[in-house]
């Protein structure tokens, strides 16, 4: 069968190893489509709020279903990197109801910020598919937002990408079918999700 190497790094680094021809695929959120890259809807995540099963808004998730985003103002914080396109988008999201938290500390991948929050540096938002495994072992808990009505819900949009008029060998291909199967299937994410991913399929041997 064909062979895969995934690689987690930096979106910026996907990109240029997709445009050097270093990598067949990349798996990105927040991608904008360019003249040399093309870009395959493939999910689009929920983001929720993350917190230990101590924590206030554990309760809050309980007796209301949810948070409500003034319900973050103060907050200890754990953030995405600056430079990710995701932590523009989270930012933006908390500016649209004028909420300040308190950020103590900046991760470029979700494990890290997971761990994180484990230990207590605060909460985080986060796609809810990379929570299933700490909800079902109750390590950490999730808790929607809770919007006015007619209110856009803050999701990250999954992408395939690779490079613009690239041939794809058939292994490349039916790992993008299987993919977005998956997806279709609302299959749970692998265990460790990163914040993008490069990936190398090797034909048949």
């Amino acid at each position: 069968g064909a062979g895969i190497d995934l690689e987690y790094m930096h979106p910026d680094e996907v990109s240029r190893r997709i445009l050097n021809d270093q990598s067949d695929l990349g798996l990105m959120s927040f991608v904008t489509p360019g003249r040399d890259l093309i870009a395959i809807p493939c999910q689009r995540q929920l983001m929720v709020v993350a917190c230990p099963p101590t924590h206030r808004f554990a309760q809050l998730a309980a007796e209301q279903g949810g948070v409500r985003p003034a319900d973050l103002a103060g907050e200890r914080f754990v953030a995405f990197d600056r430079k990710l396109p995701v932590r523009r988008e989270v930012d933006r999201f908390l500016r649209r109801y004028a909420v300040e938290v308190d950020v103590t500390a900046e991760f470029d991948n979700i494990e890290t910020i997971k761990q994180a929050v484990d230990e207590g540096a605060g909460v985080a938002v986060l796609p809810e598919p990379t929570l299933r495994r700490e909800v079902q072992r109750q390590t950490l808990v999730q808790a929607q937002f809770i919007l006015p009505p007619g209110e856009p819900t803050l999701v990250r949009p999954l992408s395939i990408v690779h490079r613009r008029n690239r041939r794809l060998n058939p292994a490349v291909t039916e790992f993008i079918r299987l993919l977005l199967n998956d997806a279709a299937d609302a299959a749970a994410e692998p265990v460790s999700t990163p914040t993008a991913v490069a990936v190398d399929a090797a034909p048949p041997a």
